[in-house]
Protein backbone atom coordinates (compact mmCIF):
# COMPACT_ATOMS: atom_id res chain seq x y z
CA UNK A 1 0.00 0.00 0.00
CA UNK A 2 2.86 2.52 0.75
CA UNK A 3 4.40 1.74 -2.52
CA UNK A 4 1.42 2.53 -4.43
CA UNK A 5 1.41 5.50 -2.29
CA UNK A 6 4.72 6.35 -3.04
CA UNK A 7 4.25 6.15 -6.68
CA UNK A 8 1.56 8.60 -7.08
CA UNK A 9 3.23 11.10 -5.24
CA UNK A 10 6.34 10.73 -7.27
CA UNK A 11 3.90 11.13 -10.02
CA UNK A 12 2.04 14.02 -9.02
CA UNK A 13 5.59 15.42 -8.67
CA UNK A 14 6.59 14.46 -12.52
CA UNK A 15 3.16 15.46 -14.04
CA UNK A 16 4.01 19.87 -12.11
CA UNK A 17 7.93 19.38 -13.31
CA UNK A 18 6.45 18.47 -16.97
CA UNK A 19 4.49 21.61 -15.95
CA UNK A 20 6.40 23.80 -15.19
CA UNK A 21 9.06 23.34 -17.79
CA UNK A 22 6.28 23.63 -20.51
CA UNK A 23 4.69 26.55 -18.42
CA UNK A 24 3.96 29.50 -21.12
CA UNK A 25 3.69 33.31 -21.57
CA UNK A 26 0.23 34.77 -22.93
CA UNK A 27 -0.40 38.47 -23.72
CA UNK A 28 -3.85 38.97 -23.28
CA UNK A 29 -5.87 40.09 -26.62
CA UNK A 30 -2.22 39.61 -28.70
CA UNK A 31 -0.96 42.66 -30.04
CA UNK A 32 -4.42 44.41 -29.73
CA UNK A 33 -3.73 44.01 -25.56
CA UNK A 34 -6.11 44.81 -23.18
CA UNK A 35 -8.39 48.08 -24.22
CA UNK A 36 -11.85 48.44 -25.71
CA UNK A 37 -10.89 49.81 -28.94
CA UNK A 38 -11.39 47.91 -32.32
CA UNK A 39 -13.57 44.31 -32.36
CA UNK A 40 -11.82 42.06 -30.60
CA UNK A 41 -13.57 38.95 -28.35
CA UNK A 42 -11.74 37.82 -25.67
CA UNK A 43 -14.01 34.71 -25.21
CA UNK A 44 -13.00 33.91 -29.07
CA UNK A 45 -9.03 34.69 -27.87
CA UNK A 46 -9.14 32.39 -24.69
CA UNK A 47 -10.98 29.31 -25.94
CA UNK A 48 -8.29 28.93 -28.83
CA UNK A 49 -5.27 28.67 -25.69
CA UNK A 50 -4.79 25.40 -24.25
CA UNK A 51 -3.65 26.85 -20.48
CA UNK A 52 -1.83 24.83 -17.76
CA UNK A 53 -1.31 25.63 -14.53
CA UNK A 54 2.15 27.87 -14.09
CA UNK A 55 1.07 29.93 -17.30
CA UNK A 56 1.55 33.46 -16.95
CA UNK A 57 -1.06 35.94 -18.41
CA UNK A 58 0.02 39.62 -18.91
CA UNK A 59 -2.21 42.19 -19.23
CA UNK A 60 -0.48 45.42 -21.14
CA UNK A 61 -2.97 48.57 -21.00
CA UNK A 62 -3.15 52.28 -20.79
CA UNK A 63 -3.39 52.56 -17.02
CA UNK A 64 -5.07 55.93 -17.45
CA UNK A 65 -8.08 54.06 -18.90
CA UNK A 66 -8.30 50.83 -17.81
CA UNK A 67 -7.52 48.12 -15.06
CA UNK A 68 -7.95 44.87 -14.42
CA UNK A 69 -9.87 43.20 -11.69
CA UNK A 70 -10.23 39.17 -10.81
CA UNK A 71 -14.01 38.85 -9.71
CA UNK A 72 -15.30 35.93 -7.23
CA UNK A 73 -17.04 33.89 -9.74
CA UNK A 74 -19.45 33.15 -13.26
CA UNK A 75 -22.24 35.36 -12.19
CA UNK A 76 -20.20 38.25 -10.79
CA UNK A 77 -18.43 38.03 -13.98
CA UNK A 78 -21.49 37.57 -16.20
CA UNK A 79 -23.04 40.84 -14.38
CA UNK A 80 -19.86 42.79 -14.66
CA UNK A 81 -20.16 43.35 -11.18
CA UNK A 82 -16.79 45.70 -9.88
CA UNK A 83 -17.86 46.23 -6.27
CA UNK A 84 -16.20 43.43 -4.43
CA UNK A 85 -13.13 42.52 -6.54
CA UNK A 86 -10.75 39.45 -5.23
CA UNK A 87 -7.99 41.68 -6.63
CA UNK A 88 -7.14 44.77 -8.73
CA UNK A 89 -4.57 45.43 -11.07
CA UNK A 90 -3.32 49.17 -12.30
CA UNK A 91 0.11 48.79 -13.39
CA UNK A 92 -0.48 49.06 -17.27
CA UNK A 93 1.74 45.62 -17.74
CA UNK A 94 0.51 43.13 -14.97
CA UNK A 95 1.64 39.52 -14.66
CA UNK A 96 -0.55 36.70 -13.63
CA UNK A 97 0.40 33.19 -12.89
CA UNK A 98 -2.10 30.62 -13.23
CA UNK A 99 -1.61 28.57 -9.86
CA UNK A 100 -4.62 26.58 -9.78
CA UNK A 101 -7.45 24.51 -11.80
CA UNK A 102 -10.48 26.26 -13.31
CA UNK A 103 -12.00 29.05 -14.22
CA UNK A 104 -10.19 32.75 -13.81
CA UNK A 105 -12.24 35.59 -14.17
CA UNK A 106 -11.14 39.04 -15.27
CA UNK A 107 -12.85 42.26 -16.08
CA UNK A 108 -12.38 46.02 -16.55
CA UNK A 109 -13.61 48.16 -13.13
CA UNK A 110 -13.82 51.02 -15.60
CA UNK A 111 -17.42 52.12 -15.48
CA UNK A 112 -19.12 50.41 -19.22
CA UNK A 113 -16.15 49.03 -20.23
CA UNK A 114 -17.10 45.20 -18.95
CA UNK A 115 -20.42 45.69 -20.67
CA UNK A 116 -18.49 46.34 -24.00
CA UNK A 117 -16.59 43.35 -23.62
CA UNK A 118 -13.28 44.08 -21.97
CA UNK A 119 -13.62 41.15 -20.13
CA UNK A 120 -12.07 37.71 -19.98
CA UNK A 121 -12.33 34.02 -19.08
CA UNK A 122 -9.64 31.94 -18.18
CA UNK A 123 -10.08 28.01 -17.98
CA UNK A 124 -6.99 25.61 -16.66
CA UNK A 125 -8.78 22.23 -17.13
CA UNK A 126 -7.12 19.70 -14.83
CA UNK A 127 -6.03 16.41 -16.61
CA UNK A 128 -6.37 14.44 -13.74
CA UNK A 129 -10.20 14.28 -14.19
CA UNK A 130 -11.80 13.08 -17.38
CA UNK A 131 -14.47 15.02 -19.13
CA UNK A 132 -17.65 15.24 -16.67
CA UNK A 133 -21.06 13.61 -18.52
CA UNK A 134 -23.91 15.43 -19.68
CA UNK A 135 -25.94 17.26 -17.25
CA UNK A 136 -28.80 16.02 -18.39
CA UNK A 137 -29.17 12.49 -20.35
CA UNK A 138 -31.07 12.73 -23.73
CA UNK A 139 -34.39 12.30 -22.80
CA UNK A 140 -36.61 9.10 -23.62
CA UNK A 141 -38.74 9.68 -26.22
CA UNK A 142 -42.03 10.95 -24.77
CA UNK A 143 -44.43 8.54 -26.09
CA UNK A 144 -44.45 5.55 -28.46
CA UNK A 145 -45.71 5.26 -31.70
CA UNK A 146 -49.22 4.80 -31.30
CA UNK A 147 -50.94 1.49 -33.01
CA UNK A 148 -53.12 2.37 -35.77
CA UNK A 149 -56.53 3.30 -34.20
CA UNK A 150 -58.19 1.15 -36.51
CA UNK A 151 -57.05 -2.59 -37.44
CA UNK A 152 -56.78 -3.75 -40.89
CA UNK A 153 -60.97 -4.54 -41.23
CA UNK A 154 -60.95 -8.30 -42.22
CA UNK A 155 -62.66 -9.26 -45.66
CA UNK A 156 -66.03 -9.38 -45.43
CA UNK A 157 -68.08 -12.46 -45.55
CA UNK A 158 -70.23 -13.15 -48.36
CA UNK A 159 -73.51 -11.79 -47.34
CA UNK A 160 -75.36 -15.10 -48.60
CA UNK A 161 -74.20 -18.55 -49.57
CA UNK A 162 -75.40 -20.04 -52.50
CA UNK A 163 -78.73 -21.76 -51.38
CA UNK A 164 -79.42 -25.23 -50.94
CA UNK A 165 -81.29 -26.84 -54.06
CA UNK A 166 -84.69 -26.62 -52.82
CA UNK A 167 -85.77 -30.15 -53.90
CA UNK A 168 -82.81 -32.91 -53.14
CA UNK A 169 -82.60 -35.47 -55.91
CA UNK A 170 -84.71 -38.22 -55.75
CA UNK A 171 -83.17 -41.31 -54.26
CA UNK A 172 -84.00 -44.45 -56.39
CA UNK A 173 -86.48 -46.58 -54.81
CA UNK A 174 -85.50 -49.78 -53.38
CA UNK A 175 -86.52 -52.81 -55.65
CA UNK A 176 -88.77 -54.59 -54.95
CA UNK A 177 -88.27 -57.65 -53.32
CA UNK A 178 -90.01 -60.45 -54.73
CA UNK A 179 -93.20 -61.14 -52.60
CA UNK A 180 -93.85 -64.51 -51.40
CA UNK A 181 -97.10 -64.98 -53.68
CA UNK A 182 -94.62 -64.01 -56.36
CA UNK A 183 -91.88 -66.61 -55.76
CA UNK A 184 -92.17 -70.21 -57.05
CA UNK A 185 -93.66 -72.28 -54.27
CA UNK A 186 -90.86 -74.25 -53.07
CA UNK A 187 -91.32 -77.91 -54.38
CA UNK A 188 -91.89 -80.65 -51.91
CA UNK A 189 -89.51 -83.35 -52.42
CA UNK A 190 -91.26 -85.28 -50.20
CA UNK A 191 -93.22 -88.42 -51.20
CA UNK A 192 -96.35 -88.09 -50.98
CA UNK A 193 -97.62 -91.58 -49.13
CA UNK A 194 -99.01 -93.85 -52.09
CA UNK A 195 -103.06 -93.83 -51.86
CA UNK A 196 -104.07 -96.77 -49.57
CA UNK A 197 -105.62 -99.45 -50.93
CA UNK A 198 -108.87 -99.99 -49.04
CA UNK A 199 -109.41 -103.69 -49.26
CA UNK A 200 -113.56 -103.78 -49.99
CA UNK A 201 -115.17 -105.33 -47.36
CA UNK A 202 -117.39 -108.42 -48.42
CA UNK A 203 -120.53 -106.07 -47.08
CA UNK A 204 -119.87 -103.69 -49.75
CA UNK A 205 -119.00 -106.00 -52.42
CA UNK A 206 -121.90 -108.14 -52.14
CA UNK A 207 -124.05 -104.96 -52.25
CA UNK A 208 -122.86 -104.03 -55.75
CA UNK A 209 -123.26 -107.95 -56.89
CA UNK A 210 -126.40 -108.04 -56.20
CA UNK A 211 -127.65 -104.30 -57.28
CA UNK A 212 -125.63 -105.33 -61.00
CA UNK A 213 -127.99 -108.60 -61.08
CA UNK A 214 -131.08 -106.73 -59.73
CA UNK A 215 -130.28 -104.58 -62.96
CA UNK A 216 -129.64 -106.88 -65.47
CA UNK A 217 -133.39 -108.93 -64.58
CA UNK A 218 -135.26 -105.49 -64.76
CA UNK A 219 -134.00 -105.22 -68.47
CA UNK A 220 -134.55 -108.33 -69.13
CA UNK A 221 -137.89 -108.30 -68.38
CA UNK A 222 -138.70 -104.94 -70.28
CA UNK A 223 -137.77 -106.15 -73.46
CA UNK A 224 -138.74 -109.95 -73.27
CA UNK A 225 -142.17 -109.93 -71.73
Amino acid sequence: MAFVEKALVLLMMIMVAAQVSNAADYKVGDSAGWTTKGDINYKKWAAEKQFKINDTIIFEYNAQFHNVMRVKNHAVYMKCDASAPLETYTTGNDTIKLTHYGHHFFMCGIPGHCQLGQRVDINVPNPAKSPSPPTTSPSAPTKSPSPPTTSPSAPTPPTKSPSAPTTSPTAPAPAKSPSASDSPAPVSNTPSPSPSRSNASPLNVGKGAYGFVGLAITVFAIFYI
